[in-house]
């Protein structure tokens, strides 16, 4: 199991590893060339939800409905595409054993994805009816990502499987615990296993989560909220659809409750709401929002320990689902509620975008609002969004850090296409060559210049990951792709492939292979299970 915290507490040993084998200084730049001549517009995205007097989602609206306006002034809807959240992708071909990708569109996720989180970060004992009431909301064909957010992250479903697992071991519970039910025998309770043993845990009222020794690092909880939403931020970028994270968490005025239920260490809960209150700060939660904001994910706040209204973190996540265009559930009633309604919007939402007419670029929150010329309906739509700069990209010890997040993440990121393909070769444990074939989308990577050439700046980085994450190897590649126009075209159609040939190391358990554009920090990333690889045949 990857471990979102190995990035926070990376032993130095590690970390000199890391560092040695990829902070060595890039490829040089260039000098003296010709200044790059293309200056990409900013473009603003707003996934809009449009629904009649009952409820349901209006299918038949045309661009000319929709009118943005920026801080009060009327913005011209430059991109617009309806999305069908119900229909799923359709792959070209099966997939290959030996080929790994984060594409989801070689999967059959719908265009709109659902993420579901069950913040444990608050109490030990969150999770047991209470989960099941809201699982029991699915439906066999919904396609949701069911995470569990404790001491880590780890990822109980995977929103690429449909819901029928779920629904079937849930209605074969039900059934034993009627009063007639009798104690099923170990063939049955074998065929009522989800297949995965999170799930498994989840679903018949096990604590989740909680596996690895208490942290000690300061400020845990919010670097550990933070950490899950850049992994979860990364993984949406690339969904085309409506994107939506449904948050389900104790108010924090509830947490002293699980607090006392805590006693592993003899000393009673270490979850203390002082801290937690003064971690969260204002820069913190708003850089929490600027990330879900940036990828355009509407954030559904599931709050479902009773109406304490003073709550901070309470008013945090529904100050959040109000300005990422979701909602808000509170009332102990409303758990089940919410999950409904954040599948129910989506169904069916528009995909709009504009170009802003403004020049304040300082890093301000802008106010926008999407009317629809149609009347008795509800729009829901995000209010606004952070009016980033350019940031400058990272470098040295945070360049080191953000790739080891990468790495570490249970969850891939898909901000940049990768794909690989692994053909083994020796025998045993020690001899096992691998030959990796990537496939990457360079054209999001490459700058146009004057003498009519593209160029780009990025790095391969293929890393060989042990038990708890450890780092056993690295190989890492730099790509300076400096093409003429003939040359622009045929990767345009065709991709680039980049070869590189490992040496399966002892222990390794996983090979994470990153692309990372080192001039705007965009990355991709795809994990790989190496167990098939290390007792390779001859030849495969």
């Amino acid at each position: 199991m990857r471990n979102l915290l190995q990035p926070l507490r990376t032993s130095l040993s590690i970390s000199l590893l890391l560092a040695l084998a990829i902070s060595a200084p890039a490829s040089p730049q260039r000098k003296g060339g010709p200044a790059p001549i293309r200056v990409t517009p900013r473009v603003v995205n707003v996934n809009v939800v449009v629904t009649d007097k009952q409820g349901n989602p209006v299918k038949d609206l045309t661009q000319d409905d929709f009118t943005i306006s920026d801080e009060g002034r009327p913005q011209k809807v430059a991109l617009f595409s309806p999305i069908d959240g119900t229909q799923s992708n359709v792959p070209q071909s099966p997939p290959d054993p030996d080929t790994f990708t984060n594409r989801l569109a070689d999967s059959v996720a719908p265009p709109s994805v659902t993420v579901l989180l069950f913040d444990c970060l608050a109490g030990r004992k969150l999770y047991t009816d209470t989960a099941r009431l809201i699982l029991r909301q699915l439906r066999p064909q919904d396609h949701v990502g069911i995470y569990v957010l404790s001491w880590d992250l780890k990822v109980v479903h995977d929103f690429r499987r449909d819901s029928a697992d779920i629904v079937e071991v849930l209605l074969r519970d039900d059934q034993r615990r009627t009063p007639a039910a009798i104690e099923p025998s170990d063939e049955v309770q074998e065929r009522d296993s989800a297949g995965d043993t999170e799930m498994d845990r989840l679903l018949a009222r096990q604590i989740v989560g909680f596996t690895s020794p208490r942290p000690t690092i300061e400020c845990f909880p919010m670097r550990m909220t933070m950490a899950t939403v850049e992994a979860v931020t990364q993984e949406l970028a690339s969904v085309r659809g409506r994107k939506t994270l449904i948050w389900v968490t104790p108010s924090l005025s509830g947490a002293a409750v699980f607090e006392d239920e805590y006693d592993d260490s003899g000393g009673g809960g270490w979850f203390d709401l002082q801290l937690v209150s003064t971690c969260r700060s204002e820069k913190e939660i708003k850089h929490m929002q600027r990330l879900m904001s940036d990828v355009g994910i509407s954030l559904y706040a599931v709050i479902f320990s009773g109406p304490e209204v003073n709550d901070p973190w309470r008013k945090t996540l529904a100050h959040i689902a109000e300005r990422t265009g979701g909602r808000a559930f509170y009332k102990r009633v409303d758990p089940e509620i919410g999950i409904r309604q954040a599948l129910n919007d989506s169904q069916f939402s528009y995909s709009l975008g504009y170009y802003p007419d403004h020049d304040h670029w300082k890093g301000e929150w802008r106010n926008i609002q999407v009317k629809v010329d149609r009347p008795e309906v509800t729009v829901l739509a995000r209010t606004g969004y952070y009016a980033m700069p350019h940031i400058k990209p990272l470098s040295g010890k945070k360049r080191i850090q953000y790739l080891n997040a990468i790495a570490a993440s249970p969850i891939d990121s898909t901000q940049l296409p990768l794909t690989i393909h692994l053909a083994a070769s020796g025998q045993g444990t020690e001899d096992v060559l691998l030959k990796a074939q990537a496939h990457l989308d360079v054209v999001p990577m490459l700058t146009a210049r004057q003498n009519g050439r593209w160029t780009g700046h990025f790095e391969l980085i293929f890393m060989q990951l042990g038990k708890t994450d450890i780092l056993l190897d690295v190989t890492r590649k730099d790509v300076d792709p400096d093409l003429t126009p003939e040359e622009y075209a045929k990767v345009s159609q065709a991709g680039w492939e980049e070869p590189a040939q490992l040496k399966i190391m002892p222990g390794a358990d996983v090979l994470c292979v990153i692309v990372h554009d080192e001039n705007t920090d965009a990355v991709g990333s795809v994990h790989i299970p190496l167990a098939r690889y290390r007792f390779a045949p001859a030849s495969r």
